[in-house]
C-alpha cells in the first residue's frame, strides 16, 4: 500500500491523524512544514496521498500544493486540504489549482478519511 504524507505544523494534529490512519494499516509520513513536505515528496516515490493543513507558519497548504504542482509532484496522488477555517474563498482557491483536491473541515472524521484512503491506496 502506498503511503500518506500528512503536513501540519501542529504536532498533536499530526500524531492524532497518523495514529488514526495507522489503525487502518495506512502507512503515514509526517511533515511539519512545506520545506519538509517537499523533501519527502522528492525522496519518497511511494506517496499516494497528501493531507495538508491550510494554515501553517511559513506557508499555507495551498502554497505547498502550488509548489508541488509546479514541480510535477502531484500526479497520481489524492489531495486533501484540511482546515478549521474553510470558506468559499478557500474552495475557489483550491479549484483554481486545477487539481482534484478535496477540502475537509476540522475536526477531521478520521474514520471517513481512512475508508476513502484504503480504497484509493490499495
Amino acid at each position: 500500500m502506498r503511503s500518506v504524507l500528512i503536513v501540519d505544523d501542529e504536532s498533536d494534529a499530526l500524531v492524532e491523524l497518523a495514529e488514526g490512519l495507522q489503525e487502518y494499516d495506512i502507512p503515514c509520513i509526517a511533515a511539519n512544514n512545506i520545506e519538509n513536505a517537499l523533501f519527502v515528496l522528492r525522496g519518497e516515490p511511494g506517496i499516494g496521498a497528501i493531507i495538508t493543513d491550510l494554515r501553517m507558519p511559513g506557508g499555507s497548504g495551498l502554497s505547498l500544493l502550488r509548489l508541488a504542482l509546479k514541480m510535477e509532484m502531484l500526479e497520481g496522488k489524492a489531495v486533501f486540504l484540511v482546515s478549521g477555517y474553510l470558506n468559499s474563498q478557500v474552495l475557489i482557491d483550491i479549484a483554481a489549482l486545477g487539481i482534484d483536491a478535496e477540502a475537509l473541515p476540522k475536526p477531521l472524521d478520521i474514520d471517513g478519511i481512512a475508508h476513502t484512503l484504503v480504497a484509493y491506496l490499495a
